[in-house]
C-alpha cells in the first residue's frame, strides 16, 4: 500500500472519518496453499466484496495499472470480469 512516510498506525489518526466512507480500489497478489485461497475468496463473498477478477494459479501474477493497458487488452479483460454478489 502506498502510504508515503506514514505508517498505518498514524494513518488511523490522520483520516477523517468521513474519508473512510469513500470508495477506493487496490490490488493484492497473495501467495497461499489453495485451500486459503479458496476460504478467503468465500469469506470475501459473504461480506458482499465484489471482485473484478480472481483467479487461482501456480504460474507468476502481476499488477498493473487499467491505465497501462493497451485498448484491446482492457476489452478483453473487460469481457472476462466476475461479480461475486
Amino acid at each position: 500500500m502506498e502510504i508515503g512516510k506514514h505508517n498505518l498506525s498514524t494513518l488511523r489518526d490522520i483520516i477523517e472519518a468521513e474519508d473512510l466512507d469513500m470508495h477506493s480500489r487496490g490490488g493484492f497478489i497473495i501467495n497461499a496453499k489453495l485451500g486459503t485461497l479458496i476460504a478467503l475468496r468465500d469469506s470475501l463473498k459473504r461480506q458482499n466484496v465484489n471482485l473484478v477478477y480472481c483467479t487461482i494459479s501456480e504460474q507468476q501474477l502481476y499488477l498493473v495499472h487499467w491505465n497501462d493497458l493497451s485498448v484491446e487488452k482492457q476489452g478483453e479483460l473487460d469481457k472476462r470480469k466476475v461479480n461475486v454478489t
